[in-house]
């Protein structure tokens, strides 16, 4: 009899155990749940997970409710979610940071060029790779690849003299 009430109270244990730990587990795939659907600018593919995924339509369901068409532009992967107006403007004002950012990196990119091209001018100037002959017009002694075939359309028509 002891014996049989010692294994229950083992039982019981164990299930409390197994409890606690379920109740963890469940929470966490909930933390986990919850941040992926407020992440809605981050990509859910996990190759990809990308953060600057936009809305590219757009339309209001109820009076709290919007219909939105999400796209990754890295995967090309979309998904229509439904949230709250709250979301939608989250959704825009991310968008419009993301967007400020890509300015930010181009604006960064177009400088880090033209400090690249002038470096490269600045080597070749230091170097005599630029002779004065580079900057000099074109000789007017060439011939005009068109010249011959104008003055034959303008003899046709009678407005040139021939020599």
């Amino acid at each position: 009899m002891f014996f049989r009430r010692g294994r229950k109270n083992e039982e019981k244990h164990d299930t409390d155990k197994i409890d606690q730990i379920i109740d963890h587990e469940i929470q966490n795939v909930e933390e986990v749940v919850k941040k992926k659907s407020d992440d809605y600018h981050v990509c859910p593919m996990p190759d990809c997970e990308s953060d600057f995924v936009y809305s590219v339509e757009r339309y209001q369901i109820n009076d709290t409710e919007w219909k939105v068409r999400l796209l990754c532009p890295n995967c090309w992967n979309q998904r229509t979610v439904i949230v709250g107006r709250e979301t939608v403007r989250k959704l825009l004002a991310s968008a419009r940071a993301g967007r400020e950012r890509i300015m930010k990196d181009l604006d960064h990119m177009q400088k880090k060029h033209m400090e690249e091209e002038v470096e490269k001018f600045i080597t070749a100037l230091q170097k005599d790779y630029i002779l004065p002959d580079d900057f000099t017009p074109p000789s007017s002694t060439k011939k005009n690849v068109n010249e011959g075939w104008i003055k034959d359309l303008e003899r046709a028509r009678g407005l040139h003299s021939s020599k």
